[in-house]
């Protein structure tokens, strides 16, 4: 059973003693962890640029610097250009900050009709193009679904991952009667803010909602059109998706189950949300079990888009954690 402390947002050890520290050494939610009210900060200065991979042209953004790399993989409601609250705070945390958005998304094209290249292959090429070794990897919604094959294929790559408010991509029998509650087919009805959204940000942030949504334009799962422009982004370039498609959002490689977390060893953080309808905490609680080297955390009162609803919190849990398993910003 989750302490009083847990459930209010403190950090769990889920069976990871080896990644050394104690759940006092991730923040403690309270007062600080309130829904986010602050317009987006400005970007950092970046540069930006076009990686193929198969026949797509995928676009990326990258502050540069010495910092170890840390790679952000955007949920399907969004693009590279999500990252407004994190890449600031992860620069002057001390990191070399990286983001692109996946086939269709805003800035990247979908490729050419019968590309078998996958999400996974697509996030090798950009790592290669960009030069990065090794990195921190996190992701949130269905960029995690990526990053949970890339981890499970690939672990010489990393230095740690984040998976944050997600359903993983993982199958076992075990959560089909917790799919089932989750009720997916009436939630996929939902206007896509109610979905990703959690109540208390949209009642104490129409702005921001408002925000959430533009960029959500630029997503492969959401209808595109012209979003907003960002300093370094190339939105409406050459590798733009046309207005007014719709595309799914490339797969993985590979298609995981529950007992293959087991061999994903890479010190792992899972978030959870309170409020979110798509990967409430005791689903995440459920792959947490699974995963031999990982931490669990909850955000108060967020929805599906903790990175966006909570950001002071959601940032200071991934460097908490990124500290505590030895690997700090800078180089």
């Amino acid at each position: 059973m989750h302490s009083r402390r847990d459930v209010f947002g403190l950090a769990a050890l889920i069976g990871a003693s080896s990644i050394g520290a104690s759940a006092a050494t991730l923040p403690a939610c309270g007062e600080a962890s309130t829904i986010e009210t602050r317009p987006e900060p400005p970007s950092p200065p970046l540069r930006d640029g076009l990686a193929t991979s198969g026949s797509a042209k995928l676009w990326w953004w990258d502050t540069g610097g010495k910092g170890v790399p840390m790679v952000l993989l955007h949920p399907a409601t969004g693009s590279g250009k999500i990252w407004r609250y994190q890449q600031q705070a992860f620069v002057d945390a001390g990191f070399r900050v990286i983001g692109y958005s996946a086939r269709g998304a805003d800035g990247s094209d979908a490729g050419q009709p019968g590309d078998k290249t996958s999400a996974t292959d697509d996030l090798r090429a950009v790592l290669a193009h960009l030069d990065v070794k090794r990195c921190h990897l996190v992701s949130t919604a269905a960029g995690a679904f990526t990053a949970v094959d890339f981890a499970h294929a690939s672990p010489e790559l990393l230095e740690s991952v984040t998976f944050a408010n997600s359903m993983l991509g993982v199958s076992g029998t075990e959560l089909d009667p917790m799919l089932k509650g989750l009720q997916m087919s009436a939630l996929a009805t939902l206007p896509v803010e109610m979905r990703e959204l959690g109540p208390a940000y949209r009642a104490g942030n129409p702005a921001g909602t408002e925000r959430w949504i533009e960029y959500t334009h630029g997503s492969s799962s959401v209808r595109a059109r012209a979003g907003s422009s960002q300093p370094g982004s190339v939105s409406g370039g050459p590798g733009s998706a046309p207005a007014g498609r719709e595309a799914a959002p490339p797969a993985p490689s590979n298609r995981l189950t529950l007992e293959d977390l087991r061999s994903i060893r890479t010190p792992t953080l899972l978030i959870a949300g309170d409020a979110d309808m798509l990967a409430p905490p005791p689903l995440v609680a459920r792959f947490a079990s699974y995963l031999p080297n990982c931490r669990m955390m909850r955000l108060p009162a967020s929805g599906h888009s903790g990175y966006w609803e909570t950001p002071d919190l959601f940032n200071e849990t991934v460097l908490s954690f990124i500290k505590s398993v030895g690997k700090r910003g800078r180089a």
